[in-house]
């Protein structure tokens, strides 16, 4: 079990890496893929949102998101992206409310 979850460890930091370095369609089939043996992995969720903003899959990050936050409602940086992706998709209001609701549970 602890190789295992090394190894899961280890497949999470490349993915950030590749998201980090704007590889977002890779990020994406990598996250979704690792999903489908573990959709409980919360940082998995949180980086396929991230992707999918960056990809303009607005709709499909804040699903992502919501899926999160049935997981790990304390999560907070979900909900700093939640607001991201309102912003983007022009929903302000929306958008300042999920930034409060980040600085809550990450001030």
């Amino acid at each position: 079990m602890k190789q295992h979850n090394e190894a899961r460890h280890r497949q999470l930091a490349l993915i950030r890496q590749d998201v980090n370095q704007g590889r977002f369609y890779q990020a994406k089939a990598q996250l979704t893929d690792l999903l489908k043996a573990d959709g409980n992995d919360q940082d998995a969720w949180y980086l396929l949102a991230v992707s999918q903003r960056y990809l303009g899959e607005l709709d499909d990050a804040l699903s992502s998101l919501q899926t999160l936050r049935l997981l790990d409602p304390g999560y907070g940086r979900l909900y700093q992206e939640m607001g991201h992706c309102l912003l983007a998709g022009k929903e302000t209001a929306r958008a300042i409310m999920a930034y409060r609701q980040a600085v809550q549970f990450n001030p």
